[in-house]
């Protein structure tokens, strides 16, 4: 057999220089996504062949933002409100078979998303350096029929798995004595949800938090300097990750059988490395 799958994808963009130190800019694109011939050749019911039931995902994105510099205040921004529509979204799943861990593939009706970013950098004295960066995104199911069991479900309005609806970082980066730095990293994020169906799926008893990502906070802590090494000087520095061993996951399977969704995050880990000079 033979399949073609093509789009025209026009985008357009501008912007403008509202003074010396401050842009506006807009977007509008498309985008076209074919599915790969890993997502096309695993086929849930085991027949071989490429799925014929795939389709390509399609996107429609708007974006506005501004950015700039205000240098009484020694401080740099950026932020971004955003759109996004997905027209036949690939969505990973597993199937009910405790012998298989293949993923498979299946499309969504309709997705969208909406958000904002925004990232801010000040010299607050000159020894030290702070980054503020946020984000806030709502990521919904506008129309995804899910072939269950006890029948079609219809998922409109739940939220898409895997996918943080917030996410906070402040880093300060700040001047030690004898030329050494140091530097303090923490984030927040927030929880979500691990399956298409935000909890539960129908005929099952499980509670609803055992399809949840709780949120978590994490803390990173680095120090380095120049030291003399011989004739040469020598940069290192050292560092611990999750400071205060935090215990998170990382990330999601989203859909993954048997609620095995959750891949837990590493605890308290050192690591520290060294730059020697070339020649």
């Amino acid at each position: 057999g033979e399949r073609t799958l093509s789009q025209f994808s026009p985008s357009l963009a501008a912007s403008l220089r509202l003074g010396d130190l401050t842009w506006v800019y807009a977007s509008i694109g498309t985008a076209f996504q074919t599915p790969t011939t890993t997502e096309l050749s695993n086929r849930p019911d085991g027949s071989g062949g490429f799925n014929p039931d795939l389709d390509p995902e399609s996107i429609l994105s708007l974006e506005l933002g501004a950015r700039g510099h205000y240098l009484p205040g020694r401080l740099a921004w950026d932020v971004a409100l955003y759109r996004m529509r997905v027209d036949d979204m690939l969505l990973p799943f597993q199937v009910d078979d405790p012998g298989s861990e293949a993923v498979y593939f299946r499309n969504a009706g309709r997705a969208e998303s909406v958000g904002a970013e925004a990232a801010f950098r000040a010299q607050a004295t000159d020894a030290l350096d702070l980054q503020l960066s946020a984000m806030w995104l709502s990521f919904t199911f506008d129309d995804y029929v899910v072939l269950t069991d006890d029948g079609p479900v219809q998922l409109s309005d739940n939220k898409l798995p895997g996918v943080p609806p917030a996410r906070v970082a402040l880093t300060a980066t700040f001047d030690l004595p004898v030329g050494a730095w140091g530097e303090v990293e923490s984030e927040w994020t927030d929880g979500y949800w691990a399956n298409d169906f935000n909890g539960p799926p129908p005929g099952s008893a499980a509670p609803a938090g055992d399809f949840f990502n709780d949120g978590y906070t994490t803390v990173a802590v680095r120090v380095g300097g120049t030291v003399g090494f011989g004739t040469n000087r020598v940069q290192i520095f050292v560092g611990v990750d999750n400071l205060l061993d935090e215990r998170y996951n990382g990330s999601v399977t989203p859909n993954a059988f048997g609620n095995r969704f959750f891949e837990p995050a590493a605890g308290r880990t050192w690591h520290a490395g060294i730059t020697l000079p070339s020649g």
